[in-house]
């Protein structure tokens, strides 16, 4: 519960001072168990993208995302539906072994050893959405009960801190 809470304290600290933003992500990292997680604005009209927020990633593969291959997550869609703060996984929203085939997953997850994702809407309107997103690499298996509860208790946060900041 300590680091819980040191956590919390941390995201707001990271609402005043930016800069540690990318220490703070890489602890919810961490805390979650995901090989890495970010915050995405994302505009489903104007098909544009930009990563607000991010743990460390290979800069390769975060600058294929921008670039291309956000257009064709297949997850996306369903975080403009969603509640905001529902936590959603693969499975939620489409069978496995259809998302294992698309293009998403062939071309940019699979190569990074990625298998499973977790994503929440932060803030969203009719054409465009900010949402966090904790993705797991194969050595950490799928997510379970306890790491989604985990996402599930800092989402709330990250928000508030998000929306703090943007003030």
């Amino acid at each position: 519960m300590e680091q819980f809470s040191g956590l919390i304290g941390d995201i707001y600290d990271a609402s005043l001072d930016p800069a540690l933003w990318p220490e703070v992500f890489d602890n919810i990292r961490k805390f979650v168990g995901c090989a890495f997680g970010r915050v995405v604005l994302q505009d489903a009209i104007g098909r544009t993208t930009s990563l607000y927020l991010a743990s460390t990633h290979d800069a390769h593969y975060r600058q294929l995302y921008l670039e291309k291959y956000f257009k064709i997550n297949p997850l996306f869609p369903m975080v403009l539906f969603s509640e905001i703060e529902q936590t959603l996984t693969i499975p939620d929203v489409l069978p496995r072994e259809e998302f294992a085939r698309t293009r998403f997953v062939r071309e940019w997850l699979a190569p990074q050893g990625l298998i499973d994702i977790l994503f929440t809407s932060l803030e969203k309107s009719a054409i465009a959405c900010t949402f966090v997103s904790a993705i797991r690499h194969a050595r950490q298996g799928l997510f379970d009960a306890e790491v989604r509860q985990r996402l599930e208790l800092v989402v709330p946060h990250i928000r508030r801190a998000v929306h703090r900041q943007g003030d």
